[in-house]
């Protein structure tokens, strides 16, 4: 992995010049580190899923902000420490972008279903119900639980976004049958909720 060897000064004189407010030194201790990132990043390569909202090198440009807001949080004394700073910085961004890639996958469904079926709305601690629904688990266990033909649909309509229209051709049935077919699977997904719910009671 390269170092920070391109500087035409000092590590100790380039930090002293980006410490005392020198806009020049951190413009060129930006772009060495993300050098030094673009290369490291290959550590912590993406999903393509979430390559297609945020790309290598989105990460590596958030990370150095983050590093440019941040620097005075930094206490070393030395140019090994800062690159492990700064790589400790750019991993935990990669994962703190997977983690809210899914996070936000989880939601739309919850959300979709909320909407178009009025799910977890009904009598019976509602509320309660929300609460537990919320939980990532508790949700994938009640999909998976439903049977195939159920699960199928929500796949296809919550997970994948189809229109009505290509969930009946995948099902192949019309896209009324299709709606209907996905009405009685929220319909059995809330009763699994349901029972999650009452035995956490």
């Amino acid at each position: 992995m390269n170092r920070l060897t391109k500087s035409t000064r000092a590590w100790s004189d380039l930090m002293q010049d980006v410490r005392s407010g020198d806009p020049a030194a951190l413009d060129e201790l930006l772009a060495l580190t993300g050098h030094y990132l673009n290369e490291a990043s290959a550590r912590y390569p993406l999903p393509a899923n979430i390559r297609s909202k945020l790309s290598d090198s989105d990460l590596v440009q958030n990370t150095l902000l983050e590093i440019a807001q941040d620097l005075a949080k930094f206490r070393g004394t030395n140019q090994a420490a800062f690159l492990d700073w700064a790589q400790r910085t750019l991993r935990n961004n990669f994962v703190d972008a997977r983690r809210k890639f899914h996070d936000a996958e989880r939601r739309d469904v919850r959300r979709e279903v909320e909407l178009e079926s009025g799910l977890f709305h009904r009598e019976g601690s509602p509320s309660r119900i929300v609460k537990r629904a919320e939980r990532d688990e508790q949700l994938e266990q009640a999909i998976a639980a439903l049977p195939d033909r159920a699960r199928k649909v929500i796949e296809l309509r919550n997970i994948k976004g189809m229109s009505w229209e290509a969930v009946g051709d995948r099902l192949d049935v019309s896209a009324d049958a299709a709606r209907k077919l996905w009405t009685r699977a929220v319909k059995r997904l809330q009763e699994i909720l349901a029972v999650q719910e009452s035995s956490f009671g």
